[in-house]
């Protein structure tokens, strides 16, 4: 296959994501240009991103989960990585309201882990960095508490994980970066 037929591939597929990020991140589109404002409408209409939207609950978690972590992949934090790699629209009041929700459910636990200098699980706080920051929210306090956490933890590791044995965890390391 040529570049050329892949793009238009890409540019063919039904998940409007996919064809927005061909526009965006391989043609070098403009964000006001008609295509891409038509992809980025379709990813809120149509597909992925509204059936994922359609499970949030009123209080911005998804129904059905034990914690905002499991069940893994449909619960809050999972729903809420998804929704950002699909390009979610991030002004979107359901996305803003689960990323709310993630910040006040883990602020303790977070509070907790920098008095006691407890890092950690650095997959999980970065991925929950990539999403508040899809949002805008980089100058939140909350989400300046998770960035300093998670400095401290490349520098002190780096990304130590106690389900990796104690040894550095790849994932942590490039999802905090």
């Amino acid at each position: 296959m040529h570049e050329d037929e892949f793009t238009t591939w890409l540019l063919s597929a039904k998940t409007p994501s996919i064809r927005y990020q061909t526009l965006v991140d391989l043609l070098h589109y403009p964000e006001d240009e008609t295509r891409v404002v038509q992809a980025r409408q379709a990813i809120m209409r149509s597909g992925v991103v509204p059936a994922i939207l359609s499970h949030q609950s009123r209080a911005g978690k998804w129904n059905g989960e034990r914690s905002y972590y499991t069940p893994k992949y449909i619960s809050t934090h999972w729903s809420m990585m998804l929704l950002a790699e699909l390009c979610v629209d991030s002004s979107d009041s359901r996305f803003r309201q689960g990323i709310h929700y993630m910040l006040n459910a883990t602020a303790d636990d977070l509070c907790k882990r920098l008095d006691t200098h407890s890092l950690g699980l650095s997959c999980f706080w970065g991925n929950l960095l990539r999403y508040a920051v899809h949002a805008g929210m980089a100058d939140n306090a909350q989400v300046e508490k998770v960035i300093h956490f998670t400095v401290l933890d490349l520098q002190d590791g780096p990304c130590r994980c106690v389900h990796n044995g104690g040894y550095a965890c790849a994932w942590g390391i490039v999802r905090t970066l």
